[in-house]
């Protein structure tokens, strides 16, 4: 049976009942598209991506320095 639920409707749920809710239709998305083979475009785009770090490889930084830079870029 579909339920159909207005704007008023979910202003009226509490925080955690929107959240329980968005959480339920993620995984309902999950589930479908788990079944979907992803598009060839962005299967080549990850295979020219890991072509692109196997030619130029970075050590990378530490994830405190990455966090402390997010501030600093403009």
């Amino acid at each position: 049976m579909a339920v159909t639920l207005t704007a008023d409707d979910l202003a009226k749920l509490s925080f955690e009942e929107r959240v329980k809710l968005l959480e339920m239709i993620m995984q309902s998305i999950a589930a479908d598209t788990a079944a979907e083979p992803a598009p060839e475009w962005q299967r080549e785009v990850v295979r020219e991506r890991l072509k692109r770090m196997d030619e130029r490889p970075h050590p990378g930084i530490p994830a405190d320095e990455a966090l402390a830079n997010l501030g600093k870029r403009k």
